[in-house]
């Protein structure tokens, strides 16, 4: 089985919050959590909640193998383990729980987490697809969602490989998260998913490109429609990631190269509208420029379920949306084909 490589913008939030939050103090709501990993020394691993149970990301030191973390969790909650080469051990910690976790270095999709039985259960599903492809994986994986759909254990495994997946099936990964939401309703990270999870799965390779508006750096108002007639790539970028200006490049030789057979436009993800213009805006470019700030959490990148920077899209004439975070060679391929 591989294992799970975060994103690296995501693993560098994580880090810089690794400096800012202190451990958990002890409590009548403590989880504690003692490991063995055989085959390291020492070093730091990172335990994490997205939904907040833990606050911020805590570091958990390993000497000569093993480690012991120990937290104040108000109610059960997914936790990410996150190892020194980044991939994680998912795990259910909950209040009263005294946990262990074992696993050998070399083999870390091997980890067997016990203490209680949503932690058994997903051990056990760990070790079901050991030496399975990913599509055998993805199979099991939603047989285990259906199985146990009221459990907290499903909601990691579907996390893991369809929330997290690189390409997603749209109707099976909406279909599961619809399972989970109606057997677990008073579940608010599950609400809180769906919001942003069914935006992004809109705005997936096969589906029509979600109408929106937005105006450019010339004064433009770019939308769904204005697209429609011709191919187009839709970037996003930022001056605070290093790629986006080897791909802005690219995009813009593209552009020039295209003579008007396609349209480009350039998302900035940047909060500082004038900074990015300053860095990044050519008047004289082929391309179409947005910044409307916000980052993330802008109305567009919403709207197109942005999830990578740099990333892109790549629409046909008719609007629909034949690819998502292509690498550079396959952007400039598949448009050529269009």
């Amino acid at each position: 089985m591989k294992h799970t490589i975060l994103h690296p913008v995501r693993v560098l939030c994580l880090l810089l919050l690794a400096g800012l939050t202190a451990a958990c103090n002890s409590g009548k709501h403590k989880c504690v959590l003692e490991g063995e990993i055989d085959g390291l020394g020492e070093a730091d691993l990172y335990i994490y909640n997205e939904s907040g149970s833990i606050s911020g990301v805590d570091t958990v030191h390993v000497k000569d193998g093993k480690f012991t973390y120990e937290c104040q969790i108000a109610e059960p909650a997914i936790a990410h383990l996150l190892y020194p080469n980044f991939s994680e051990t998912l795990l259910i910690m909950a209040p009263g729980d005294k946990l262990s976790c074992t696993v050998k270095a070399a083999r870390l999709a091997t980890a067997k987490v016990k203490g209680s039985e949503e932690n058994e259960l997903l051990s056990k599903f760990r070790r079901s697809i050991l030496d399975k492809s990913d599509a055998e994986s993805r199979k099991l994986a939603a047989q285990f969602v259906r199985k146990n759909l009221q459990t907290l254990a499903a909601q990691a495994v579907f996390v893991r490989y369809f929330v997290q997946a690189e390409r997603r099936d749209v109707s099976l990964t909406l279909s599961l998260l619809d399972l989970l939401k109606a057997a677990q309703p008073h579940n608010k990270n599950l609400k809180s998913l769906d919001l942003y999870l069914r935006q992004q799965l809109q705005a997936s390779t096969g589906q029509p490109l979600p109408d929106f508006k937005a105006c450019s750096l010339r004064g433009d108002t770019i939308s769904r429609a204005s697209l429609l007639g011709k191919p187009a790539v839709i970037a996003f970028l930022s001056s605070w990631s290093a790629n986006s200006a080897n791909q802005l490049r690219h995009i813009q030789r593209m552009a020039s190269e295209m003579k008007g057979r396609a349209q480009f436009v350039i998302v900035s993800l940047d909060e500082d509208r004038e900074q990015f213009k300053d860095r990044f805006f050519n008047d004289t470019a082929a391309c179409q420029m947005v910044c409307p700030g916000g980052a993330f959490q802008s109305p567009i990148a919403q709207r197109l379920g942005v999830r990578y920077v740099p990333g892109n899209i790549l629409v046909n004439a008719k609007g629909r949306i034949v690819g998502r975070d292509l690498e550079l060679p396959a952007l400039e391929s598949e448009l050529k084909k269009l």
